[in-house]
């Protein structure tokens, strides 16, 4: 993994490596409020000194794109945790978005516990993984310093009614990711071939079935909950935290992704109050790579500025 880093460091222009000598603990488990047990990657400096942590929770597994951007983030200076949100690659429970929230904030608690934390977090990831650092600066951690948000909104139901319209293509591509990406690639592989069909299927709340093979609840629940203001969605809306989020954060949105109207509605409630907000659009759609690409290099001037008493680069 070591050379992998090096490559993946080489395609992100990533700055030099402060170390290379990072120690991986795969597979260690933290409770959940609830006793689920919840797994996590850990990335440490081999000095185990205590260090800033970036904490990333994720639902498509703790190795790959998010498992070497951890140890990048080891190798320039942090410690750095990959963890498995719930019911997904050996963490325990079914995937619940108000969960999120809660099982944050007790692996943010479990990292300051140990001994090679300094006592200081940093959220780190784009799409669901800003989810989820949402959720937890929804539970005011004081040991949450800097965030780092990508292509994601405060507002969870804009994901799935982007301008008020249930965003079919969206909703069943993400399902179908979900139910698939654990078992063999060419299930993965024919996403295009399963789901095509389901997009003309009526009554749209059967296109699940015909997309994986089964009902869906988490896609039903959308469905059924379609109307601005339902309580279903209270929990994870986060625009009110945005008021006095007290996080420094930054913020990555491509111009041709749906959360931009979103984003730039955030950045702005965010300004307005006062917050140390950062925000950088660029010409990527939302699975572009160009969004790991710059969110890597934005988000570690953040961390360095505010977890390491850095100065700030110039374009700040």
């Amino acid at each position: 993994m070591a050379f992998g880093s090096r490559v993946f460091a080489a395609i992100l222009h990533a700055p030099p490596a402060l170390t290379r000598d990072v120690e991986v603990q795969r597979d260690v488990a933290v409770a959940a409020p609830d006793g689920t047990r919840l797994l996590a990657d850990l990335y440490l400096a081999r000095s185990r000194e205590p260090l800033p942590t970036v904490l990333i929770r994720s639902p498509y597994g703790r190795r790959a794109v998010y498992g070497l951007s951890a140890r990048m983030f080891a190798e320039r200076g942090y410690h750095a945790v990959v963890q498995s949100t719930r019911g997904t690659f050996g963490s325990g429970g079914q995937l619940d978005f108000d969960s999120e929230a809660a099982d944050g904030r007790a692996a943010a608690d479990w990292i300051v516990d140990q001994a090679w934390s300094n006592g200081e977090i940093a959220g780190f990831g784009p799409s669901y993984l800003s989810f989820t650092q949402l959720a937890l600066a929804s539970t005011r951690p004081p040991q949450l310093k800097a965030m780092a948000i990508g292509v994601w909104a405060a507002e969870r139901r804009a994901a799935t009614y982007p301008g008020g319209s249930f965003a079919l293509d969206r909703a069943l591509t993400w399902t179908y990711v979900m139910e698939n990406q654990e078992r063999s690639k060419l299930a993965y592989m024919r996403m295009g071939r399963a789901v095509r069909p389901a997009f003309g299927h009526l009554p749209l709340i059967d296109a699940d079935t015909l997309a994986v093979g089964h009902p869906v609840g988490f896609y039903r629940a959308w469905l059924e909950h379609d109307q601005p203001g339902d309580p279903y969605w209270g929990p994870t809306d986060f625009r009110p935290v945005l008021r006095d989020l007290g996080v420094p954060v930054t913020m990555i949105a491509g111009w041709y992704d749906i959360f931009l109207p979103y984003m730039l509605a955030d950045y702005q409630a965010l300004r307005e109050s006062g917050q140390d907000v950062r925000l950088r659009v660029g010409p990527w759609r939302h699975s572009h790579p160009g969004v790991l690409r710059y969110g890597f290099h934005d988000a570690l001037g953040w961390f360095d500025a505010h977890l390491r008493h850095q100065p700030r680069p110039r374009h700040d």
